[in-house]
């Protein structure tokens, strides 16, 4: 059984660390996807065509030259 016992020791060291690996990849991917939200929602809001900043912005020169 002493023979045996560094083998199962070097086992359960073994299996934590795939399951450590694993949780790592999953928060990884988990990272990924909320990275790519986060960038998807840095983008200007469509507004019928134009980007809302310029819709926003050719709103207020109309204003501004027409008043």
């Amino acid at each position: 059984m002493k023979k045996k016992l560094p083998w199962l020791r070097y086992d359960m060291k073994q299996a934590e660390y795939r399951e450590a690996k694993e949780r790592e990849n999953d928060a990884a991917k988990a990272f990924e996807e909320a990275a790519k939200l986060l960038n998807d929602l840095k983008e200007p809001v469509m507004y019928g065509g134009l980007s809302y900043f310029y819709t926003s912005l050719f709103k207020y020169l109309i204003l501004f030259f027409v008043f």
